[in-house]
């Protein structure tokens, strides 16, 4: 084949690809321009349907706040109670909103010209309606018209009479609103049905398209080919001699990938991907042949700061030598892998318990003897190791290998590192999730022995002596402040840490130790006994709520006794949002326009939703910089202890409403006054998951009037 021959072949066949693309390419694109407008009309469709739909409804809603407004009236006649003036005022603004927002409706409606969506020119039914012999627009016109003036009478005690006028419009347009809406719903159809009918012609278009391009552009290119191959057989020889060629290398560059990916590129030791396909492999032969193996997770203490101190160079050298030290320290049929960062796994197999614990013990005492000479640094590191064996835990495939692993891992941290930590049973696993949750929080450990200067007093608050715990994470100290060990010690007391106003609930705390102690084995398993919030001072950074969650556990070994548990949750972790999205919208709309303060809290005091008016007051620039923050955030503290004391009534399950008024700044740093309720949320079991509080501004005179009121009535009480 000559190289003009080449030439026109390659000319051929630019042309009749650069053709068939360019005539595939333009048919998707007007599909996807025409689901595009299919995918607005469909929009704008809804929103015509639900802004004639809103109108529909709040021609209804009018005149229902009528009547509230008139039986409310009808009511203060023999009756000077203040609370009927409010509902009064509330009804009548109620009815003043739904007023304008049908107003606003229906002068979108009638023109076409919506704020969110643009314009939309109004079919001839649509004039007809709005404009024609039903002169839909002026009913509407004359029925707001009408209501705006009873809003004005009732609310005096006058126009009663107009009620039932007004009624008898409302009755009278509700099927011509409902038309407008079965218009608006029936024009988005037709719209949808004619793209729809246009998109079927497109893909018909592009099957008949591809027909084309396979009978007059894709077959004359391979008979052409075909005759070229049929002419110069030497050349085609050579074509496939070449394919095998790059096939081959193809296969040898493939070969090299999976090496690259299968290998961690630093230690050269085996990665997780073979962990997994090793683990699966291992435990499919202990299913059927009952064969015993091992895994051993191990984690470098303080890694990070072998990097941060001497270099990520230094850091890549500690690694490479402790991978030499894992392959010296086991048999050449052992397997190790780095799973990343500072972590790294062996795979025994054929191995015993007993001796699986003495090799991660031989491991561990290597690496806390060995040293690490960098340059002219020495470094010294220790390891901290999870194991799982097959003995002790029966599992169905690598992830739950790896989770019981990795737990115990963690456990070996959290409890001082450098250590060893045997995976736990199914059983033990769920309860010890129960009491060891990971996450940010410190968790406090008390037994027996924590209470024994309580057996005379039995009383926190008297004892003279400090109560210490059996048990503490390392994590204490970036939360409180202190190191863990002087809390071990005594030299610094819980009490040192508490709220005064929270001493209740220590002292239930305390109680329930010595009672438990008592108890010895009456319990067979971890119980949550009870649960409450409270607050902690003298934090690291600003004061946090706190959950304080009390479990009972009784001792393995024959007469030990109970433990108590103690949790201590910075709030901004706790915190959950809402998830109904329906839901937020109601909310959110009723937060923008509240003149009250309202808000919405979680189980542990943390903001979940606020109305923009509480922003005024607080140190936040909007309502969503309120979410996930406790009142110690936004509030100053004075304020904030009256507010968490209040409720705390509620989540205890004292009361159903409480209710205080108490002293407030407004946006300019004015003191003043509001009436603060809170009222309980609960889930369907009836647990209060929340709170829902509303708080309203009062005088000086109204405070001072309510104030007389109640000291009246606790007299006469």
């Amino acid at each position: 084949m000559t190289t003009l021959d080449f030439v026109g072949l390659r000319k051929n066949l630019i042309i009749r690809y650069t053709l068939a693309l360019s005539l595939i390419a333009l048919l998707v694109t007007l599909a996807f321009t025409f689901l595009i407008m299919a995918i607005k009309d469909s929009n704008n469709s809804a929103y015509l349907v639900n802004i004639s739909g809103k109108q529909r409804m709040l021609s209804q809603t009018i005149v229902l706040d009528v009547y509230r407004i008139k039986v409310v009236r009808e009511k203060m006649t023999n009756n000077s109670d203040n609370n009927l003036n409010t509902e009064l005022m509330v009804f009548s603004h109620r009815l003043e909103r739904n007023i304008n927002e049908m107003a606003a409706a229906n002068h979108q409606l009638r023109t076409g010209k919506f704020l969110s969506h643009g314009n939309h020119a109004l079919s001839p039914e649509l004039k007809e309606l709005y404009f024609g012999s039903t002169q839909l627009a002026k009913k509407v016109d004359s029925f707001l018209a009408l209501a705006q003036t009873l809003n004005k009478e009732v609310v005096v005690g006058k126009g009663f009479e107009k009620i039932s006028h007004l009624s008898q419009l409302s009755v009278l347009l509700l099927p011509e609103l409902d038309n407008a809406v079965k218009i608006y719903q029936k024009e988005g159809e037709d719209k949808l049905s004619t793209l729809k009918s246009i998109e079927t012609n497109v893909w018909f278009l592009t099957l008949i398209a591809l027909v084309i391009e396979a009978l007059f552009i894709f077959q004359p290119l391979v008979r052409k080919l075909t005759e070229y191959a049929n002419k110069h057989t030497g050349y085609k020889r050579e074509l496939e001699y070449q394919v095998e060629l790059r096939t081959l290398k193809l296969e040898r560059a493939n070969q090299t990938l999976a090496d690259l990916a299968s290998k961690d590129a630093l230690t050269g030791l085996q990665n997780r991907l073979n962990l997994e396909k090793s683990t699966e492999r291992i435990l499919e032969l202990n299913k059927k042949y009952s064969t015993p193996f091992a895994v051993l997770m191990i984690d470098i203490d303080w890694f990070k700061s072998v990097n941060d101190d001497y270099g990520h160079e230094a850091g890549d050298f500690v690694l490479k030598e402790s991978a030499q030290i894992l392959i010296e320290s086991v048999r050449q049929t052992d397997l190790i892998y780095r799973t990343g960062g500072e972590e790294f796994v062996i795979l025994f197999e054929g191995t015993s318990l007993e001796d699986a614990k003495a090799k991660a013990e031989d491991v561990r005492q290597t690496f806390e003897k060995h040293i690490f000479k960098y340059h002219d640094f020495e470094i010294k590191r220790t390891i901290s190791i999870g194991v799982y064996h097959s003995d002790i835990a029966q599992v169905q495939n690598f992830k739950q290998i790896y989770k019981l692993t990795d737990d115990a891992l963690y456990r070996s941290k959290a409890i001082g590192r450098n250590r060893i930590n045997l995976c736990k049973t199914s059983s033990e696993e769920v309860l010890d999730n129960v009491l060891h949750k990971k996450g940010d929080f410190v968790f406090i450990r008390f037994d027996a022995d924590s209470f024994r200067e309580l057996d005379k007093t039995r009383s926190f608050k008297n004892t003279d002596g400090c109560i210490k715990p059996c048990e503490v994470s390392e994590n204490v100290f970036e939360l409180m402040g202190v190191q863990a060990s002087r809390l071990l010690d005594g030299e610094h007391c819980i009490r040192e840490f508490l709220h005064p106003d929270d001493f209740d609930l220590v002292q239930r705390f305390a109680e329930t130790g010595l009672q438990l102690s008592e108890l010895s084995q009456q319990y067979s398993s971890k119980t949550l006994l009870w649960r409450s919030s409270f607050r902690i001072l003298n934090l690291v950074g600003d004061a946090k709520i706190t959950s304080l969650e009390v479990y009972f556990e009784p001792g393995k070994i024959q007469g030990s006794l109970g433990l108590i548990k103690l949790e201590l949750f910075e709030s901004l972790s706790l915190h959950s949002s809402f998830g109904d999205a329906l839901l937020v919208y109601n909310f959110h709309a009723m937060l923008e326009n509240t003149n009250d303060y309202i808000y919405f809290k979680d189980r542990y005091h943390v903001f979940t939703a606020a109305s923009k008016t509480l922003v005024k007051i607080a140190n936040v620039k909007d309502r969503a910089e309120l979410v996930g923050k406790t009142d110690y955030d936004v509030f100053p503290k004075e304020y904030a202890d009256q507010y968490f004391k209040l409720e705390k009534q509620i989540f205890s399950g004292e009361v159903e409403v409480a209710q205080e008024y108490q002293p407030t700044l407004d946006d300019e740093g004015n003191k003043g006054w509001v009436d603060n309720r809170k009222y309980p949320i609960k889930d369907q079991n009836g647990e209060i998951i929340g709170l829902f509080g509303i708080a309203r501004v009062i005088s000086d005179q109204e405070h001072e009037s309510l104030l007389e009121v109640n000291s009246s009535d606790s007299l006469i009480d």
